[in-house]
């Protein structure tokens, strides 16, 4: 047995910063799968309470024991984004060039790319807008991306983590990506100035941005 964490949880059982409990392997488990996964870390999953983190990571255990990658239904997002873009069958063939040019330029080059389905967070996404914000492009090193280029990569993200709901996650974390934060980021004189640019990014906020926009107005 290895030794209890931080909060007396039970070992391999973590509780962050905002109340999530994060499952995986200890002691001899995690020797094991250092042994068979040499070049892998160790892997987590992320549960809303204790008794759901314990039966998560009774399921990692399992897995060992049966030769079974806990991984298989985990892919990398930069994976599952190409697996996404090879399901649609019927996409034009500039969309499937848009859509293949936003995972090798603003996902796979990022870290969230790297990231496993499960491990994604709102955060993640919004810390992978921000770091978009101030990519350099492409194709032009004088100058950052446009905001269609945001958008398209943003776009692209977010159905595809729709495509993993219900099997692979239950929530899209894109949902979590904050307007007001992003414009104090970039500069915007205004939230309206964000909205018109990167609006489409956004859902169940655009009834806001008139009265937000008035308050910083009055507090300016």
């Amino acid at each position: 047995m290895g030794r209890k964490s931080q909060h007396n949880l039970p070992p391999g059982i973590q509780l962050d910063q905002r109340g999530v409990y994060w499952a995986t392997l200890e002691g001899d488990d995690a020797k094991r799968w250092r042994e068979r996964y040499p070049a892998r870390t160790l892997p987590r999953r992320k549960a809303a309470d204790l008794r759901e983190a314990l039966k998560l990571q009774r399921g990692l255990i399992e897995d060992l024991k049966s030769n079974r990658d806990p991984n298989a239904e985990n892919p990398k997002v930069a994976d599952w984004v190409r697996t996404c873009i090879d399901r649609k069958r019927k996409l034009a063939p500039s969309t499937i060039a848009r859509y293949r040019s936003s995972l090798k330029w603003q996902i796979e080059t990022q870290r969230i790319g790297r990231l496993r389905l499960l491990q994604v967070t709102d955060t993640h996404v919004n810390e992978w807008v921000d770091a978009m914000i101030e990519q350099k492009h492409p194709h032009h090193e004088d100058r950052t991306l446009d905001p269609y280029s945001i958008r398209n990569a943003f776009a692209l993200l977010r159905m595809c983590f729709n495509m993993a709901i219900p099997k692979l996650i239950t929530i899209n974390p894109c949902k979590g990506v904050d307007i007001c934060t992003l414009s104090r980021r970039m500069g915007h004189s205004t939230i309206s100035v964000t909205a018109d640019r990167y609006g489409h990014l956004y859902q169940g906020h655009s009834q806001d941005v008139d009265a937000l926009d008035s308050l910083l107005k009055r507090s300016a």
